[in-house]
Protein backbone atom coordinates (compact mmCIF):
# COMPACT_ATOMS: atom_id res chain seq x y z
CA UNK A 1 0.00 0.00 0.00
CA UNK A 2 2.77 2.26 1.09
CA UNK A 3 3.88 2.14 -2.66
CA UNK A 4 0.09 2.75 -4.18
CA UNK A 5 0.09 5.66 -1.89
CA UNK A 6 3.80 7.04 -3.10
CA UNK A 7 3.41 6.49 -6.70
CA UNK A 8 -0.09 8.52 -6.86
CA UNK A 9 1.13 11.26 -5.12
CA UNK A 10 4.01 11.04 -7.19
CA UNK A 11 1.27 11.93 -10.01
CA UNK A 12 0.27 14.89 -7.91
CA UNK A 13 -2.94 13.15 -6.63
CA UNK A 14 -4.01 14.06 -3.09
CA UNK A 15 -3.71 10.94 -1.03
CA UNK A 16 -4.42 9.84 2.92
CA UNK A 17 -1.62 9.38 5.29
CA UNK A 18 -0.52 6.13 5.58
CA UNK A 19 -2.20 5.55 9.08
CA UNK A 20 -5.48 6.82 7.73
CA UNK A 21 -5.19 4.44 4.48
CA UNK A 22 -4.20 1.41 6.67
CA UNK A 23 -7.43 2.01 9.26
CA UNK A 24 -9.59 2.79 5.98
CA UNK A 25 -8.39 -0.70 4.24
CA UNK A 26 -8.62 -2.61 7.87
CA UNK A 27 -12.21 -1.35 8.10
CA UNK A 28 -12.89 -2.38 4.57
CA UNK A 29 -13.37 -5.95 5.63
CA UNK A 30 -16.16 -5.53 7.68
CA UNK A 31 -18.09 -3.86 4.51
CA UNK A 32 -17.37 -6.46 2.29
CA UNK A 33 -18.23 -9.21 5.03
CA UNK A 34 -21.42 -7.44 5.82
CA UNK A 35 -22.79 -7.55 2.11
CA UNK A 36 -21.98 -11.30 1.62
CA UNK A 37 -23.21 -12.37 4.77
CA UNK A 38 -26.92 -10.97 3.50
CA UNK A 39 -26.46 -12.45 0.42
CA UNK A 40 -28.93 -14.95 -0.76
CA UNK A 41 -28.93 -14.96 -4.66
CA UNK A 42 -25.72 -16.28 -5.19
CA UNK A 43 -24.78 -19.84 -5.04
CA UNK A 44 -24.33 -20.72 -0.96
CA UNK A 45 -20.93 -22.13 -1.54
CA UNK A 46 -19.64 -19.05 -3.07
CA UNK A 47 -21.09 -16.75 -0.40
CA UNK A 48 -19.21 -19.07 2.23
CA UNK A 49 -16.30 -18.62 0.95
CA UNK A 50 -16.56 -15.20 0.56
CA UNK A 51 -17.78 -14.60 4.24
CA UNK A 52 -14.68 -17.18 5.29
CA UNK A 53 -12.10 -15.01 3.52
CA UNK A 54 -13.44 -12.00 4.16
CA UNK A 55 -14.19 -12.82 8.33
CA UNK A 56 -10.34 -14.40 8.19
CA UNK A 57 -9.29 -11.12 6.30
CA UNK A 58 -11.11 -8.84 9.16
CA UNK A 59 -10.13 -11.21 12.11
CA UNK A 60 -6.76 -10.75 11.02
CA UNK A 61 -6.87 -7.26 11.00
CA UNK A 62 -8.47 -6.49 13.95
CA UNK A 63 -11.45 -4.80 12.04
CA UNK A 64 -13.84 -5.93 14.35
CA UNK A 65 -12.33 -4.34 17.31
CA UNK A 66 -10.71 -0.97 15.14
CA UNK A 67 -14.61 0.10 14.67
CA UNK A 68 -15.95 -1.27 18.44
CA UNK A 69 -17.96 -4.05 17.08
Amino acid sequence: MRGYLDRMRGHGIDMPSWDDAWTAYRRAFVYGYNLWVVTTSVDPRITHEFVYRLGTAAATHQSFELLGV
